[in-house]
Order: structure tokens, then sequence, then C-alpha cells
């Protein structure tokens, strides 16, 4: 009586399926999640080892500065220091 309506109304009764089949796919998506879910930690990774290694790099490349305008301070002090 059930599927004599469902017919009637152009919608057919949802069946219970291959259990089989219904776990397979599952597994493929599971699967499938679980590789993008690795593809995008990785990526993540890569980008939080670049920015560590771009702030190192400005770190180092600020250190580098300050002797630089040190060493130039130093050396118009001796030039200020000669002319007086």
């Amino acid at each position: 009586m059930g599927e004599a309506s469902d017919e009637v109304s152009g919608q057919s009764a949802p069946s219970p399926g291959n259990p089989e089949l219904v776990q397979q796919v599952f597994g493929l998506f599971k699967d499938y999640l679980s590789t993008q879910l690795d593809v995008k930690g990785k990526q993540i990774e890569t980008k939080q080892q670049i920015d560590k290694e771009t702030v190192e790099l400005k770190f180092k490349g600020n250190r580098k500065q300050f002797k630089l305008n040190a060493e130039l301070d130093n050396i118009f002090d001796q030039i200020q220091t000669a002319n007086v």
C-alpha cells in the first residue's frame, strides 16, 4: 500500500540499499576527506614554517642593521671629533 501511494506521487520510497555498497562509498568518502585534511595540514605547516623563517630573517636583518647603524654612528662621531 505504501509503495502504491509513492508511485502515484512520483516519488520512490527510500530502500535500505546494499549495506556493503554504502560502507564502500562511505569508506571512499572518508579516505578522500582524510587525504584532503592531510594536504591542508601540510599546507598550514609549510605556511607556519615560512612565517617563522620570515620573522627570524627580519630579526637577523634588524640586528645587522642595528650593528651597521652603530658603526656608522661611531664613524660620524670620529669625523666630528676630528673636525673640531
